[in-house]
């Protein structure tokens, strides 16, 4: 090979790997960070009451930062609560969110990554117009001047662009996070702020591959205005236009198109002829197709048994939602002694409100209202200078209900409340994991725990006082409030 071509076709290649070296970069992490802050608060006496830890591990991109912030609360009496914080965000919109140190800190991160982006692109599109113009040059259809401006342009640009980046990137500084959430609301604080120290990283190492292969490139095109011009094109442009150019004629000299489908057809017969009767052969081809299957169908039967949506059992979810109490019943009746009011009733009696909200508990409030200035009498003619003392009333009450029952006796006032479902723990989080979706929202959904019977009795026990000499009491009724109140929650699982 010619020198010319020799030199022209590396400034081709070399052009090509620069490009997509460079190409790669920009969506890759520039930056990585992995810190920790630790906090901790001591009371009067210098004893420990509870300490914050802050661990941070991010990629930063050339605009934006993707971040895990994890927070770990220690109170020595109640343990260990963790929270964990992921996020996506611009340096721009980070900047403009934030005051003092942080917003320094990513102003500079934004000028960084802009300055950078603008020159990578505009060498990209340098180097795009580099190769094309290399093309050119090898096949005598320009001026290989031209591929030396555009290959020292995009060179220039595509070696600046990762020192510029590495120039301007703060060599250290302050990352921030709001937290609304239940650690926020306990520290009583808007942000957990962490200082980090930048680590170049894999986009950083493409771009310098990037520069590399374009300093290459500069060398080749030096090389390639300096060898002896030729007319001639080199033999690997020789080829592709030989094959884009000829039609089948030209491609059936010698020998004829018919007679190379034959020659194919004699070459795989005799391939099948010699399978056939080799035994290593077919067992050795059985084991590759058995290795190359392997894992497609292993996963298929993993996709077939693992359950769907497991990986939801590690994260955490916020159970969000509206909660009503809808009144079913509210009757204030008098009862006659050892006498009593049955309920007998379904979830058909539910009221129309319930009918359309997932149910999910019930309230029983009793009160006994004639304790205080009782409804007993009193006769004779000794009541006015001594009448005696009223007698407590009290009502023995029933309750039962598809998810329980209860047997009591009030005398002034009780309540008492059933749950159609079995809540998850919180401890002292602020959400719930452990569970898929379905999972939670099967738990929430009570629509067959509400179905059976609900009966409610009423029996009034009504206690005279002791009567006196010359005064008489009685006591005939108790007078009662019952109240009935279903508890409607739809809830709502939030990831956070």
């Amino acid at each position: 090979m010619e020198d010319r071509h020799k030199f022209g076709t590396v400034t081709l290649i070399l052009a090509v790997l620069s490009f997509f070296f460079t190409a790669f970069s920009i969506g890759a992490p520039w930056a990585t960070v992995d810190t920790d802050k630790s906090t901790e608060f001591t009371d009067d006496e210098g004893e420990l009451e509870y300490s914050v830890k802050a661990e941070l591990t991010g990629d930063f991109n050339l605009k934006e930062i993707d971040s895990v912030l994890e927070i770990t609360f220690l109170e020595p009496n109640f343990g260990t609560s963790t929270e964990l914080f992921t996020d996506t965000k611009s340096y721009e919109d980070i900047a403009q969110s934030t005051e003092g140190d942080v917003k320094t800190t990513f102003e500079d991160m934004d000028r960084a990554g802009s300055i950078t982006s603008l020159m990578i692109w505009t060498g990209i599109i340098a180097l795009l117009i580099t190769a094309v113009l290399s093309v050119c040059s090898l096949g005598n259809l320009t001026n290989s001047r031209l591929t030396t401006v555009s290959g020292g342009f995009s060179a220039g640009l595509i070696v600046l662009a990762p020192i510029v980046w590495y120039i301007l990137l703060p060599s250290s500084g302050n990352y921030a996070y709001a937290d609304d959430g239940f650690l926020g609301s306990i520290l009583f604080s808007d942000e957990y702020t962490v200082s980090f120290e930048p680590s170049p990283s894999t986009g950083f190492i493409l771009s310098i591959l990037g520069a590399m292969c374009s300093i290459g490139m500069i060398g080749a095109i030096y090389y390639h205005n300096q060898a002896d011009h030729v007319t001639e094109k080199p033999n690997w442009m020789k080829a592709i236009y030989q094959i884009v150019s000829q039609d089948e004629q030209d491609i059936a000299k010698p020998p004829t198109f018919t007679e190379r489908k034959e020659q194919v057809g004699l070459l795989i017969n005799n391939y099948i002829t010699k399978y056939k009767s080799n035994r290593r052969m077919q067992i050795a081809s059985v084991i590759v197709v058995a290795v190359l299957s392997a894992y497609p169908i292993y996963s298929v039967v993993i996709d077939w048994t693992q359950e769907e949506n497991a990986y939801q059992r590690d994260l955490n979810y916020a159970i969000l939602g509206q909660g009503d109490w809808i009144e079913w019943f509210s009757v204030q009746t008098e009862i006659g002694d050892g006498e009593t009011v049955t309920l007998l009733l379904t979830e058909a009696d539910f009221p129309e409100d319930a009918s359309v909200r997932n149910i999910i508990g019930l309230e029983l409030s009793i009160d006994v209202l004639d304790n205080s200035g009782d409804n007993e009498e009193s006769t004779g003619v000794g009541c006015l200078a001594d009448p005696g003392e009223d007698a407590p009333d009290s009502v023995a009450y029933t309750a039962e209900t598809p998810n329980g029952s209860v047997a009591s006796q009030v005398e002034s006032s009780e309540v008492y409340s059933f749950y159609f479902l079995d809540l998850p723990s919180l401890g002292s989080e602020s959400y719930v994991t452990g569970y898929t979706v379905a999972e939670l929202e099967k738990m929430f959904d009570t629509s067959n725990e509400i179905m059976g019977n609900y009966d409610f009795s009423f029996t009034a026990n009504a206690e005279e006082g002791d009567s006196t000499l010359q005064c008489e009491r009685t006591d005939s009724s108790v007078t009662i409030r019952y109240s009935i109140y279903l508890r409607a929650f739809d809830a709502e699982f939030v990831e956070v």
